[in-house]
């Protein structure tokens, strides 16, 4: 390892412990070699939490802290970390807005059935629209015979009866008419444990379904389309933001496709931003109407306050981290105009959990950060010709 090689060792992070206290061992780990959170994290872990632990599996899916761990962790790092607060800079108000979607009736229903059976059959609607068209087309113009016997029969009948008895004859024969012989109109998605179950909710709340084999890689990406919902809000939002360009913070492939597909459509001019300096000299310049992003890749390190203010989470991350750094582009030193953000909320899915996830994650970050600030206030006062380099900086590393 390089690290016993150096002598100083200086971290630097606005997020200190963005999904939890658990966050912390690695950074402090890189400071003193585990001499306050211990050798390893198994170590740490054995000592402040508590394995959680579900039904049919050995390995723990988290880790709770133990009652007082927290405090004591934070009296273990007190001499290792200073918090140093930037009280000079000047932002504009930030508002954070849940706005709300709701699924039509029979979508809610198969959402709480999937939630409870881990289990939802879904409609591949590209093969069942292809089956249909060359069904129609079948029943109306082939000169076999068996065509002709069904509008014969059609023939017969009017109003309620003839739509019933049309629909019976297509689902009765609509297999023969798809384009792949092995092609499936109904697709089975199992969810094979919680974290699975989480991550297939939220994909279904933004209106797709990833509906992959696992044991079968030519199927991998492949989803299906269970509503738009969120696209509509989306771009009544984009629509009434007074011509103003807008970030739009997606989690899923999908989500990111149908964006870009269902807003160019309506007339919206979207773009999936590259990392490009050209790119984001344009968003600068306010050359791009909307501008897709992903936490993982646009939420740090990105100056974008100067070519907008307002952006749309269309899937919420679990990640405080991605949370804080990506609504940070905006809400920044720079920024002139008030920065708005909406937070796209499904009603009764797990997005309804999301914000109060984070807003957790976040309370466990802030109590750190003010344990620093008791055990290290008589020091800091001492040090305020460094305060303004650190610029509200947390002398752990950054994540």
């Amino acid at each position: 390892m390089v690290r016993p090689a150096i002598t100083r060792f200086i971290e630097l992070t606005g997020t200190p412990a963005p999904n939890g206290l658990e966050d912390l061992w690695s950074q402090i780990y890189l400071l003193d070699q585990g001499q306050a959170l211990g050798a390893t994290i198994t170590e740490f872990r054995r000592r402040w939490f508590t394995p959680k632990m579900i039904p049919g599996q050995t390995v723990p899916v988290g880790w709770d802290p133990n009652p007082g761990a927290e405090q004591q962790i934070h009296q273990a790092i007190s001499h290792l970390v200073m918090s140093a607060q930037n009280t000079a800079v000047v932002l504009p108000p930030l508002t954070i807005e849940n706005v709300h979607v709701k699924l039509p009736a029979h979508l809610m229903d198969a959402y709480k059935a999937f939630k409870r059976e881990l289990v939802i059959d879904v409609v591949n609607e590209a093969a069942q629209r292809k089956a249909e068209r060359a069904y129609d087309q079948w029943v109306q113009h082939s000169p076999q015979p068996e065509a002709q016997v069904i509008r014969d029969h059609l023939a017969t009948l009017t109003g309620t009866a003839l739509s019933d008895a049309y629909e019976k004859f297509k689902a009765g024969m609509i297999q023969d008419f798809l384009q792949d012989p092995d092609a499936q109109l109904i697709k089975t998605v199992i969810a094979e444990n919680q974290a699975v179950l989480t991550s297939k909710l939220m994909q279904f709340a933004s209106g797709t379904l990833y509906t992959a084999d696992p044991d079968d890689p030519s199927t991998k990406g492949q989803y299906e389309i269970l509503h738009d919902e969120k696209i509509q809000m989306a771009e009544y939002l984009i629509r009434n933001n007074g011509g103003d360009p807008m970030l739009v913070a997606y989690h899923f492939k999908s989500d990111r496709e149908q964006l870009m597909l269902k807003l160019n459509r309506a007339g919206i001019k979207a773009e999936i931003f590259d990392g490009s300096r050209e790119m984001k000299q344009r968003w600068s310049n306010k050359q791009i109407q909307v501008m897709l992003i992903h936490p993982a890749s646009a939420g740090a390190g990105l100056n974008l306050q100067h070519g907008g203010s307002t952006m749309i989470w269309y899937t919420m991350p679990f990640s405080l981290k991605h949370y804080l750094q990506t609504n940070g582009r905006l809400f920044r030193t720079g920024q002139t105009k008030p920065v708005r953000i909406y937070q796209l909320i499904t009603k009764g899915t797990q997005d309804e959990r999301m914000p109060v996830v984070l807003q957790t994650k976040e309370l466990t970050q802030d109590r750190l950060i003010r344990a620093v600030d008791v055990e290290k206030g008589l020091e800091l006062a001492l040090m305020d010709e460094i305060r303004d380099d650190l610029n509200d900086l947390w002398t752990t590393t950054r994540l």
